[in-house]
C-alpha cells in the first residue's frame, strides 16, 4: 500500500492490548520489528533506521506530552525539540 502523507497528521485508533504502541515504536525504530517488512517514508524499516528517524516525528501518549498543553502545542513542541 503506498500513500502521499506530506503534511497530514494521523490518530492510531483501536482497544487495549491490541498492539498500538508496539506498532507505533516499532515503526518509529525505538523497538525491533520481530518480523515482516515495513517502508516508512520509503525507507525500509530494518536497513535505514537512520533515515526513517530523520523523516518522522513521534509523539507518545505518555512521558513526553505537558498535560495543560493542547494535541497541537504538544506536536509543536516536540517538532521544534
Amino acid at each position: 500500500m503506498t500513500s502521499t502523507c506530506a503534511g497530514k497528521n494521523f490518530g492510531f485508533l483501536g482497544p487495549n492490548g491490541a498492539g498500538k504502541t508496539t506498532t507505533m515504536r516499532t515503526l518509529a525504530t525505538l523497538l525491533p520489528p520481530s518480523g515482516g517488512q515495513a517502508t516508512v517514508a520509503g525507507h525500509d524499516l530494518r536497513r535505514e533506521p537512520g533515515a526513517v528517524r530523520r523523516r518522522i516525528g513521534f509523539l507518545g501518549q505518555k512521558g513526553a506530552a505537558d498535560d495543560t498543553a493542547t494535541g497541537r502545542e504538544n506536536r509543536v513542541l516536540q517538532g521544534r525539540l
